[in-house]
């Protein structure tokens, strides 16, 4: 769940810089990297859902509140050009591919 959360994060970031007119690339993200520092398994499952709640209530209000000429503004991370409307759609399905995940697997 920390994954989720940290990339949902990074999501709504890359989002956010390039909606406001940043126009410097951002770095890509290695999810290995982060999870050893995150201490993840120190915590609660409620607390990691509890978490994806806040970070998601935050990542819907900022594309509840963009300009609407924010929504095709383009910028490249990890040397991919992105629109923030795809943005929006990539933290709506990754989070959409884990839950399959989990009811594959937990089912």
């Amino acid at each position: 769940m920390c994954h989720v959360n940290d990339t949902e994060r990074l999501f709504a970031f890359r989002a956010f810089w390039f909606a406001r007119g940043l126009d410097s690339s951002l770095p890509s993200f290695d999810q290995d990297a982060a999870v050893p520092m995150a201490g993840a398994d120190a915590r609660s499952w409620a607390s990691h859902i509890e978490e994806f709640q806040a970070v998601r209530a935050a990542s819907l209000t900022l594309f509840r509140d963009l300009p609407d000429d924010a929504w095709m503004r383009r910028g490249v991370a990890s040397g991919i050009p992105f629109t923030v409307r795809a943005l929006a759609y990539i933290c709506a399905g990754h989070v959409a591919h884990h839950v399959g995940v989990l009811k594959d697997r937990y089912r």
